[in-house]
């Protein structure tokens, strides 16, 4: 869970883009949740990392979702 505190500090950085450079969405039972508590603090990207065969499916998929917003990440 994204702290209420960092929406003002995203706003007072400056930041026109922010990126969650590394996650493990298929991990998470609401995935589409956790996206929207990032988008509401200004987070508009998330690389959604995988770690094993199955989890480049997931990831894949959740990539195909979610176009624009999540970034696949694939590794083993």
């Amino acid at each position: 869970m994204i702290p209420e505190s960092a929406v003002g500090s995203v706003a007072a950085m400056g930041a026109d883009v922010l990126v969650d450079s590394h996650c493990h969405l298929d991990q998470l039972s609401q995935p589409a949740a956790v996206m929207e508590t990032a988008a509401a603090v200004g987070v508009t990207t998330l690389v959604a990392v995988s770690e094993d065969p199955d989890s480049i499916n997931a990831v894949l998929q959740l990539r195909a979702s979610y176009p624009g917003t999540v970034i696949a990440g694939l590794g083993l």
